[in-house]
């Protein structure tokens, strides 16, 4: 896979600035954030084109938990997981790098920023790589950072969010990741990751799809564009019953590194309002 095998590293003027402003969205950008404190469950799995040797259960699934600090800031955590289920061997099952960072608010502004890291466990020398290797093949357009191996990666964004009275709901995301090597990898990779959404949102419903990429900065002055970004379209809706917000998600990959192996990735979700 042509993204596990980056090289080159960008200047150290950006690597400073995006470590000191805000520097990709480490959570979902489809999970539902009316709410400041909240769990939240997503169970990810793809629909491959031909027999791969998996069984139903190959998935992957994020636990994330939103508490308030005060009356600007939110803390913010994820623990990722995933599950290789094979026809003709033993399962194989993987936690990803956790996540804990911080969400600052600034009063009634539509804008917010994001910023944390990940917490390096996933081992490429591991006998469970290829647990961590479909985690990473479904969440690579935005949220690799979830199961890269011998990383640290270091994450944040700027968003701004406009939700109108009348329930429309138009997202924009812009932000950068940098995987800082230990172990056996060599260099610091640094990606920018984009986003913009648009659908329909009230206290009861939710409807919305939009457009994801992420950008390798560090592939090489000679990598052309195609070859150095992936995007993919989302569509997601939820329904409140009373605390619980049940909702579905599907992804539709542009880029032939998907696009080869599978037809779509689709989910579920469940939010849980902790608010009294």
């Amino acid at each position: 896979m042509k993204i596990r095998k980056m090289c080159h590293t960008i200047s150290s003027v950006i690597a400073g600035l995006l470590l000191f402003s805000t520097i990709a969205s480490a959570q979902s950008i489809w999970l539902n954030r009316s709410s400041n404190k909240t769990l939240a469950l997503e169970w990810i799995k793809a629909n491959y084109k031909q027999n791969t040797g998996y069984t139903f259960t190959t998935s992957t699934g994020f636990l994330t938990g939103r508490f308030p600090v005060g009356e600007k800031a939110v803390f913010s955590a994820e623990l990722p997981f995933s599950i290789a289920a094979f026809e003709s061997r033993d399962n194989e099952f993987a936690l990803g790098n956790p996540f804990i960072g911080l969400e600052v608010h600034s009063g009634t502004s539509p804008a917010f920023a994001e910023i944390g890291a990940r917490i390096p466990l996933v081992d490429g020398d591991s006998n469970n790589e290829e647990a961590a290797e479909v985690g990473f093949f479904y969440s690579l357009v935005e949220r690799a950072e979830a199961f890269v191996e011998d990383a640290v990666p270091v994450i944040g964004a700027v968003n701004y969010v406009q939700n109108q009275d009348n329930g429309f709901l138009l997202k924009l995301r812009a932000g950068a990741a940098m995987w800082i090597p230990i172990k056996g990898r060599d260099e610091t990779e640094i990606f920018l990751l984009y986003s913009g959404q648009t659908g329909f949102q009230n206290p009861k419903y939710r409807l919305i799809a939009g457009v994801s990429g992420r950008w390798w900065l560090s592939g090489g002055s000679g990598s052309s564009f195609a070859n150095t970004t992936w995007h993919q379209l989302g569509i997601t809706g939820d329904v409140a019953f009373g605390k619980f917000r049940p909702g579905l998600y599907f992804q539709l990959p542009f880029d032939d590194t998907f696009k080869r192996s599978i037809n779509y990735i689709a989910g579920l979700t469940l939010n849980i309002d902790l608010n009294n």
